[in-house]
C-alpha cells in the first residue's frame, strides 16, 4: 500500500486558525497591546559620549534613565554643567550629605542630564538593561569601574564605543570583560539603532 494512503486525513478545526475562529472563540483573544516595562540605564563615560547621550535623550521613552559618569571629586560640577542650586544644602553644587563621597565609596559618581547627582549602584540594581557609552580612551578607568559594578547585577549589559580605533583601544579593552555585547563604531547613529534593537 502506498505510504500516502496511510496518512490519516483530519478536518481543519475552526480553532486551529485565528482567521477561522468563531465569534464565540474570538471573545477570548487578547487584543490589549503588550506594555514594555523594561527599565533601562544609559551611562555616558566621557564628555564626548555625554554629548551623544544628550542628543538621544529627547527621542526616547522616559523609562530610559540617562546618566553621565564622572570622577567623584567635584562630580556634581562636572556632570553636564551642573550649576548653583539655591536652597540646596552643601553649597552651589546641590549635593546633599547623602550624596557626598564617603570613605570606601565608589570613586566614580553619576548624574542625570540636569546635572543632579545620582546613585550608580541604584541605577544598575534597578535596571533590566545597562548600556555603557564611551568615545575616548580617557574613560577607560571609569569604564572598568562601572563595568565591575555591573558584574554582580542581574541586568543585561551592553557597551557601545564610538570613535577611531586608535583613540578607543583602551576603553574597549576595559569594557570587554564586563559587557555581554560590545559594539565599536564610527557612527553615533549606531547608538540609537542599538538602543532601538534592545527595545530601549
Amino acid at each position: 500500500m502506498p505510504a500516502a494512503a496511510l496518512v490519516t486525513r483530519r478536518p481543519v478545526l475552526a480553532n486551529s486558525c485565528a482567521a477561522a475562529a468563531t465569534a464565540a472563540e474570538a471573545r477570548y483573544r487578547i487584543d490589549v497591546p503588550i506594555v514594555d516595562e523594561r527599565r533601562i540605564s544609559v551611562v555616558a563615560l566621557d564628555a564626548e559620549s555625554a554629548a551623544i547621550v544628550a542628543r538621544l535623550a529627547a527621542d526616547h521613552p522616559k523609562r530610559v534613565q540617562w546618566l553621565g559618569a564622572r570622577p567623584a571629586a567635584g562630580a556634581a560640577d562636572a556632570c553636564h554643567g551642573a550649576g548653583p542650586r539655591p536652597g540646596r544644602p552643601n553649597g552651589a553644587t546641590g549635593r546633599s550629605d547623602g550624596d557626598a563621597a564617603r570613605p570606601g565609596s565608589s570613586p566614580t559618581q553619576v548624574c542625570d542630564l540636569d546635572g543632579q547627582p545620582s546613585s550608580l549602584e541604584r541605577a544598575i540594581q534597578q535596571a533590566d538593561l545597562v548600556v555603557l557609552v564611551a568615545a575616548a580612551d580617557d574613560a577607560a578607568a571609569r569604564a572598568a569601574e562601572v563595568g565591575r559594578a555591573c558584574d554582580g547585577a542581574t541586568a543585561m549589559t551592553a557597551g557601545i564605543v564610538i570613535g577611531e580605533a586608535a583613540r578607543t583601544r583602551a576603553v574597549v579593552a576595559a569594557l570587554r570583560p564586563h559587557v555581554r555585547m560590545l559594539l565599536c563604531s564610527h557612527d553615533e547613529q549606531d547608538v540609537a539603532d542599538i538602543l532601538r534593537a534592545l527595545r530601549a
